[in-house]
């Protein structure tokens, strides 16, 4: 697959599944604890200064973890070196894991009732995020809310120092300093430029100024509710049963013929066929 997305999408970013990268780790080492939050950290840095210092921290815990690592090329599952222009976070395959194990049941049927399962899976769900959708009432969605909320715990810790042109460099825990850019709407840590959400060094310089809002700067508009309830507006037909399909006219098919089963017939259930044996020896001892 590494071969093939080379030779037909050169230019296309390539990013591996950290948790593969996770669980390619645990089968490599059965039996040792791997700490996640060790791992988690190299995965999630926003900058390359944040994953050094994490895969440092791994090498201390163990050199044939850390090792082991590096030699899957862990840069291209950790955010430090994403680019920002996808504007994608995401370090982990989950939607394939969440698809596979919503049409889990679905897959085993025949063709014919798995697409109408999958189909009428899709028009359920379609319909529950249409209502969530209308019923919020904020101008972005609510992973910008929590997003703010959750980089808002750490304002205590910061301190702005203003440089003049919109231009401010902001100290956190004192020692680390982040140069933040409010017209190219960047900032040092990369988060900014990353999620299109204000990370906690530009929101100390908005509660600098009078009457802004973080929402304010949001980069961009696929937060909008306005976009989330646009995009479920569309609806799917309901398609009619196979008892109105018309008739073809041609030959069923019919399913190949299964090969006989090698061995002893199996039994069902031999726990009960052993018990049924004793309790007939036993009754034939009474007699």
């Amino acid at each position: 697959m590494l071969i093939a997305v080379e030779q037909e999408l050169p230019k296309v970013e390539h990013r591996m599944c950290a948790r593969h990268i996770y669980g390619n780790l645990r089968r490599a080492y059965p039996g040792k604890e791997l700490p996640k939050h060790l791992f988690w950290a190299v995965a999630k840095s926003f900058n390359a200064v944040d994953y050094y210092k994490a895969t440092e921290d791994l090498k201390k815990f163990d050199q044939g973890v850390y090792e082991a690592l590096m030699s899957k090329n862990p840069e291209n599952g950790s955010r430090a070196f994403f680019s920002c222009t996808s504007v994608c976070e995401d370090v982990s395959n989950n939607f394939s894991g969440s698809y596979n194990i919503t049409i889990n049941k679905a897959r085993e049927m025949p063709l014919v009732a798995m697409l109408k399962t999958i189909r009428r899976q899709c028009l359920i769900r379609n319909e529950m995020r249409r209502k969530k959708a209308a019923k919020h009432k904020g101008k972005y969605t609510p992973k910008v809310a929590k997003t703010i909320k959750e980089e808002q715990r750490y304002l205590k810790y910061c301190q702005v120092i203003p440089c003049g042109n919109d231009h401010y460099e902001v100290a956190e825990h004192v020692h680390h300093g982040f140069r933040v850019d409010m017209n190219a709407k960047t900032c040092a840590c990369r988060r900014w430029s990353m999620t299109g959400i204000p990370c906690r060094h530009v929101l100390h310089v908005i509660g600098m100024k009078n009457n802004l809002k973080p929402e304010d700067f949001v980069n961009f508009d696929w937060y909008l509710t306005s976009r989330w309830v646009a995009q479920y507006n569309e609806t799917m037909r309901g398609v009619n049963g196979m008892y109105f399909w018309r008739k073809s006219g041609e030959t069923e098919l019919q399913p190949p013929p299964r090969e006989p089963t090698k061995g002893r017939k199996k039994i069902q259930n031999e726990s009960r066929a052993k018990m049924n044996l004793q309790r007939k020896g036993k009754s034939k001892q009474r007699m």
